[in-house]
């Protein structure tokens, strides 16, 4: 039998997929800020987070990362 990995984000009862935005700035101790925006269903929200920090840090914090977490699960008769 075939299996596949794929996404299931469109499946009932799937965890939503969510967008965190960290900044990576160095502060004045050559220390990453860190700072997050925390897990958000949606990528406009993580965004603003990251131009509301960058604001509140009078545009000092401009180097940021992003993760996505989207839920995937395996399948059965996928391709070989």
């Amino acid at each position: 039998m075939n299996w596949s990995l794929v996404p299931t984000d469109d499946e009932p009862d799937t965890p939503a997929v969510t967008h965190t935005f960290r900044c990576y700035t160095l502060d004045d101790d050559d220390k990453e800020c860190r700072a997050e925006s925390g897990p958000q269903t949606h990528l406009d929200a993580a965004q603003r987070w990251a131009f509301d920090h960058w604001q509140s840090t009078d545009q000092a914090h401009s180097a940021f990362g992003e993760w996505t977490v989207r839920p995937w699960g395996m399948h059965q008769g996928g391709p070989a």
